[in-house]
């Protein structure tokens, strides 16, 4: 049989079947969603958008022309609400290494303003001179 009829069935067979495979793409990343993100319980979307336009031929016979879309609807992906510390210039600054608190130092950047302290004493005093 040369001629099929259209329907959701046979949708393997249009296009060469790429109608079947735009779905099973849109379908699968769909899933992978779901799988990477189980606590966002909002509802995913695969939209099958047919497009069906007449095509009146010569001697009235309408046919028609078929185009398939396909869209994945999924929620935005998103990251945690962080604060960020702003400055005089208007720049907001955060620390990768504490995120909910961009004012937290590290240990190295203690450790080099100890070295500045003893740079500002002198090259003769020590640190426990100053204790004294």
């Amino acid at each position: 049989m040369s001629q099929v009829k259209f329907s959701l069935d046979t949708l393997d067979q249009f296009d060469g079947g790429l109608a079947k495979a735009i779905f099973d793409q849109a379908f699968a990343g769909v899933v992978r969603d779901v799988v990477s993100r189980p606590a966002c319980t909002k509802p995913r979307h695969v939209l099958l958008d047919f497009e069906v336009t007449p095509s009146v031929e010569v001697e009235g016979v309408v046919d028609a022309k078929v185009a398939i879309k396909c869209q994945a609807k999924v929620p935005p992906a998103r990251t945690r609400d962080l604060p960020l510390a702003t400055n005089r210039a208007g720049q907001l600054w955060f620390n990768p290494f504490s995120p909910h608190n961009p004012a937290q130092r590290t240990i190295d950047e203690a450790l080099d303003e100890e070295a500045l302290g003893e740079e500002a004493l002198g090259e003769e005093a020590t640190v426990e001179d100053v204790d004294d």
